[in-house]
């Protein structure tokens, strides 16, 4: 998963990224997974300060986690296949 490399046009399968996510701030799925690639903030505080969604009520907190989640899902599998090619080469 490309978190915000992507446009639209190349992941039809991810059209619902331009959503908003945090409404008090207006802030958009695509532009948390931005500041997520971007930024690597490991908290939504830290997600909070690069691009202000979650800073409101806090509904958008478990979005905002799960890309978080996500993302560090993204990096092990990555790293784990680097050391599998490592080992098998």
């Amino acid at each position: 998963m490309d978190f915000g490399q992507q446009t639209l046009a190349q992941n039809p399968d991810h059209a619902d990224h331009d959503r908003t996510v945090c409404h008090c701030l207006n802030v958009a799925e695509s532009e948390i997974r931005t500041a997520i690639a971007e930024h690597d903030p490991q908290t939504i505080r830290a997600v909070s300060q690069v691009c202000g969604a979650g800073a409101g009520c806090m509904s958008c907190h478990r979005h905002i986690r799960r890309m978080l989640n996500e993302r560090v899902l993204h990096r092990r599998s990555q790293m784990l296949e680097s050391t599998s090619e490592v080992a098998c080469g």
